[in-house]
């Protein structure tokens, strides 16, 4: 079991609330606002709730650049439907979505950014690019670098989808019981 100590996802919320709180553009803080939701539908994997952090009319596109260790370079997501199918699957595999660490945000006219430091627990399965490292049927505590930028439609001022970078390599990888995840949602 890990010895490091992790902030818990909750924590995460907590940053974003007081995030929100400095904001006086009403716009931006309905736009942070919908990233909070989004992402704590993720930890919790509300696929709905995370649906709804959508947009309703806009086209929904994702890309992901970097990430080799976990095979998302390159990778495209372009419809409601996948998306869904690709949030569902991910929490089907067991993935447990942790805190976000050193945060960094930025609100603009059309979208968000965040840089962060993330930390999940995935399957050694769901990492393809870390094969010779870690054994598929086991769980492991990752943390990388990844920086998110959502575009929000003008109409709804929901989110289009994600443009994710992520760090080609980890910056740490830790074997941890399938259920240390709880460990770090803070639920």
């Amino acid at each position: 079991m890990t010895t490091r100590v992790l902030p818990k996802a909750t924590d995460t919320v907590a940053e974003i609330n007081a995030l929100l709180e400095g904001l006086d553009n009403p716009v931006h803080k309905h736009m942070l606002s919908v990233v909070r939701d989004h992402y704590w539908a993720e930890v919790v994997w509300d696929v709905p709730a995370i649906m709804a952090t959508l947009s309703p009319t806009a086209p929904i596109h994702y890309r992901f650049h970097g990430g080799a260790f976990l095979g998302l370079d390159g990778m495209t997501v372009e419809t409601r439907e996948t998306t869904q199918a690709l949030y569902e699957s991910t929490r089907d595999v067991g993935v447990t979505i942790g805190p976000m660490e050193q945060m960094k945000c930025a609100v603009g006219a059309n979208g968000t950014f965040q840089e962060v430091l993330v930390s999940a627990v995935f399957p050694g399965s769901l990492m393809p690019g870390l094969a010779d490292q870690v054994d598929p049927e086991k769980f492991y505590l990752v943390s990388w670098y990844q920086s998110v930028y959502n575009p929000f439609d003008e109409e709804n001022r929901y989110m289009t989808g994600e443009i994710v970078y992520n760090a080609n390599t980890p910056l740490s990888i830790e074997e941890v019981d399938r259920d240390f995840g709880k460990e770090i949602t803070g639920i």
